[in-house]
């Protein structure tokens, strides 16, 4: 009677070592975990509400409308977006019109969190490039 009893005994501790494993990471297109992002954008010096996208890349997604140069973009810069320097020299007004950019979620398995804020639209887009640029 024991020996009938074994196998599932068997069934059952497998199937539970099985469930406490740890799941591995979903691989996207070019072997990356995936990356979600929100991004917003606000002009401090105008009544508007900010612009939000989400961008997700390995596969390229979400509303952002330059998803794939954005995802390229920060792929260069191994999503640290204190290194997406565009333009390195650019040429823009002194204009004070500031604009605040922010990014929350996730870049290849790693937490972000970012936020900057540029004397005007020229600068931060000569800064972030197509990242911010929606």
């Amino acid at each position: 009677m024991l020996r009938n009893r074994l196998p599932g005994s068997l069934l059952v501790a497998g199937a539970v070592v099985f469930c406490l494993a740890p799941a591995p990471a979903v691989a996207g297109t070019d072997g990356n975990t995936p990356s979600v992002l929100a991004l917003s954008v606000v002009d401090e010096h105008r009544a508007t509400p900010a612009r939000r996208v989400t961008l997700r890349c390995d596969p390229t997604g979400g509303n952002h409308p330059l998803a794939a140069a954005a995802c390229s973009q920060l792929a260069k810069v191994a999503g640290n977006f204190t290194r997406l320097n565009a333009v390195p020299v650019p040429r823009c007004t002194k204009e004070y019109a500031p604009r605040t950019v922010r990014a929350t979620g996730f870049w290849r398995g790693q937490a972000v969190s970012h936020r900057a804020s540029y004397a005007n639209s020229c600068l931060a887009l000569a800064a972030t490039g197509s990242v911010f640029r929606f």
